[in-house]
């Protein structure tokens, strides 16, 4: 800035203010006794500015390496943290959150930008603002207790199922609503008199022996420390999607895409491992009533 240009910002300050900063002549400026008054103040300003931007700075930062993840209580309990556990100790800079929350509950954080991502059966329409990416198809099972010998075998069909030892979630679930559109399908007519809000009080009534579940097969880590027997059932095999979701068009933090990728690879070769990809490989085309639902 020349001489002139900075004596005319001066000069104007001055008028705004209604009163003279600065004595200046030919060979110097100096501050008036206004201009000594003021100045302590004007630095204090600038010293809160550039601590608040700096403070922020740091939080943006900290913030762009920490990942905020979502999911349903089985999935978050039995599945992420192993998940979580890997993905950290080799990307030590990126922290992860997990919550555990209902499904919609999870959609909405999701939307208002509270959480980066969720994952779960988000088997509602498309919903403006989310975009989904599948993880994994997995289908519907039963487990009993191991020491009910009702039935046996390799699988199990619908039609076969005893119906008045059917442990339900409630029927406006998702999940729910499949599994009646099979039954009734199946002729199974009569809803059942135990209805349960979550997947893993289902699991602990069933190895009570208390009756039977038909849940989806990506339960199997929760099933692991129980004395339960899990069943594909067949005729036909019904199958579900795992997705993770996201809102649309949204910057989403730094080592997004690498933990969405660890997440669908280490689910992958898990269900592999158990046997999901094998057994719905070739799956009765009644499959697509789940595609449908998930879409």
């Amino acid at each position: 800035m020349t001489p002139l240009g900075l004596s005319i910002l001066m000069r104007e300050l001055e008028n705004q203010l209604g009163f003279r900063l600065f004595d200046r002549n030919t060979r110097q400026v100096v501050l008036t006794e206004y201009g000594n008054a003021l100045l302590p103040i004007v630095q204090q300003g600038m010293d809160n500015i550039q601590a608040t931007i700096a403070a922020i700075a740091r939080s943006a930062g900290e913030k762009s390496q920490r990942l905020n993840v979502g999911a349903t209580p089985l999935i978050a309990a039995h599945v992420l943290p192993s998940v979580i556990a890997r993905f950290t100790a080799d990307n030590p800079s990126i922290s992860v959150r997990l919550f555990d929350g209902e499904r919609g509950h999870i959609v909405d954080m999701v939307r208002a930008g509270t959480l980066d991502l969720g994952i779960g059966m988000f088997f509602s329409k498309p919903t403006a603002g989310i975009s989904r990416i599948p993880l994994q198809r997995f289908s519907l099972c039963v487990i009993r207790s191991a020491l009910d010998q009702s039935f046996g075998g390799s699988t199990v069909r619908w039609r076969d199922l005893p119906p008045d030892r059917l442990i339900q979630l409630p029927p406006e679930n998702p999940i729910q609503r499949l599994i009646d559109e099979c039954l009734v399908k199946s002729g199974h007519r009569t809803p059942s008199d135990i209805v349960l809000n979550f997947l893993e009080t289902q699991i602990a009534m069933a190895e009570a022996g208390v009756g039977i579940a038909i849940v989806p097969s990506f339960v199997r880590p929760a099933c692991r420390q129980r004395n339960v027997v899990i069943t594909p059932l067949v005729d036909p095999v019904v199958a579900l999607d795992l997705f993770i979701i996201q809102s649309r068009g949204r910057r989403l933090p730094p080592g997004t895409a690498e933990f969405t990728d660890f997440v669908k690879r280490s689910i992958g070769e898990w269900a592999e491992h158990d046997g999901h990809v094998r057994a719905l490989q070739g799956a009765h085309p009644h499959a697509s009533t789940s595609s449908r639902s998930t879409q």
